[in-house]
């Protein structure tokens, strides 16, 4: 298991990042021109009694229940791994189906919180994966559940949730929880408000109950993926 000792702003990065529900949120970057990372930050807490966890991305052309997507699945004390799922069927492995693991992924733990990374080319090339376009609008699901019979379990609906943002270095999230309130977009493409153009930016501990903040000082500007940081 990985451990952070130490965690700071990447350096030269300028990051975004999306609020989930139950204390979450999703973290994101862009290491170079043909790469993302992102950072899955859940409170420990929250993965008490679940076998797994997962993120989806979606083209946001599909209606919310298309459910064709790009998944991204780990079980609670392991990484991320590539799947794909066309329509209401389990999310299968991208090996699987003929496709390649496009990810590289990694787990980390740091005070109240367990970090799900992964960094993927932006296009792949693999038909099992959805292509991302730098300053387009992403649907972002999230979900976690157990294990049936040893196969990934359909997740209930109090642990699962939506949000729609868009994939840029200087995205800002103005909503704790959008969960559908600004989307989907279809063709159009929806200016946002960059953050060089905001005076005054309402805080997310000004939205969320203090007891899940964790012990994290500066939420904004922590980021789990620095090689040089990290004790194995």
């Amino acid at each position: 298991m990985l451990i952070i000792s130490l965690l700071f702003q990447v350096i030269g990065t300028l990051g975004a990042i999306e609020y989930f529900t139950k204390g979450m949120h999703l973290k994101f970057y862009f290491p170079n021109d043909e790469q993302v990372t992102f950072e899955l930050w859940v409170p420990s807490v929250n993965l008490d009694g679940f076998d797994w966890i997962g993120l989806a991305i979606q083209c946001t052309n599909y209606p919310l229940n298309a459910f064709q997507a790009d998944y991204f699945i780990a079980m609670v004390d392991d990484v991320f791994t590539d799947r794909w799922a066309d329509g209401h069927y389990l999310p299968v492995l991208d090996t699987e189906l003929g496709g390649t693991s496009d990810i590289s992924s990694d787990r980390f733990e740091y005070e109240d919180y367990v970090i799900y990374t992964l960094t993927r080319p932006l296009a792949t090339g693999d038909d099992y994966d959805q292509e991302l376009v730098v300053d387009n609008p992403y649907m972002i699901q999230w979900a976690k559940g157990n294990l049936v019979d040893g196969e990934i379990g359909v997740h209930s609906m109090d642990n699962c949730g939506h949000e729609y943002l868009i994939l840029a270095s200087d995205y800002l999230d103005r909503n704790h929880d959008d969960n559908g309130k600004f989307g989907p977009w279809s063709d159009q493409f929806r200016d946002f408000v960059r953050k060089e153009d905001k005076d005054e930016l309402v805080l997310w501990t000004d939205l969320v109950e203090e007891e899940d903040l964790g012990d994290i000082e500066d939420i904004e500007d922590d980021y789990a993926t620095d090689g040089e940081n990290i004790e194995g």
